[in-house]
């Protein structure tokens, strides 16, 4: 897992600041029960680089599906074609280590393993695209770095204030507003996920998306 990020001295009592705001957790006090609770909201905010990779194939627009397969399918007939530069003595020596009993001993044709790859990737290249995993293919990317963020704060905040039902909205009269809303600006704000110009309605589109899920 990444390293979990660092808050500064000042950052970190704006978050504690938070938390006590409007008498929530009123025994937060800078020992170590703070210490582990401060480690555990720095873990909460920091995205692992394989979960990175993750979010990233999180969407897929048919121009970028499109790209990526016909990527493989060059290569793959880069790789028929260096296959059949090979010579006979080389490509039974390739079937052996494969143990292809059915490749050809005497020419130059690719195992078929290999042609049946390159048909199954020129299949599923052809539109409409057919995709195996929930993966978002119209619309403005999602920012799941700040969706997963946000849900593993409010699950913090919750366990620390024993509230039930965490609030994030926005009123005519209030602006941004709601029990875990401090909170989760003052642990947010510093990660720049978004720009801070930004942060407040992303808060709030990643609480609702949270709440969708309940």
């Amino acid at each position: 897992m990444a390293t979990p990020f660092q808050y500064t001295p000042q950052q970190a009592e704006t978050i504690r600041h938070a938390l006590i705001q409007g008498h929530l957790y009123t025994h937060l006090h800078n020992g170590a029960g703070w210490r582990t609770l401060l480690r555990r909201i720095r873990v909460d905010v920091t995205m692992d680089m394989d979960e990175r990779g993750d979010w990233d194939t999180r969407v897929l627009y048919a121009h970028e599906v499109r790209r990526r397969y016909t990527a493989l399918l060059t290569a793959l007939d880069a790789a028929i074609h260096a296959h059949q530069g090979l010579g006979p003595p080389l490509q039974m020596r390739l079937a052996e280590i494969l143990d292809l009993p059915h490749a050809v001993p005497w020419g130059d044709a690719p195992p078929r393993e290999l042609i049946a790859l390159r048909r199954a990737v020129k299949q599923a290249a052809t539109p409409p695209y057919k995709l195996c995993a929930p993966v978002q293919t119209t619309g403005a990317p999602t920012n799941w770095g700040m969706r997963c963020a946000v849900s593993n704060l409010l699950n913090t905040f919750k366990d620390v204030t024993g509230l039930k039902r965490a609030t994030v909205y926005w009123s005519e009269h209030q602006g941004y507003t709601g029990t875990a809303f401090p909170f989760l600006v003052a642990a947010l704000a510093p990660v720049r996920l978004v720009p801070r110009t930004k942060l407040n309605a992303a808060i709030l589109l990643a609480y609702k998306d949270e709440q969708k899920k309940r």
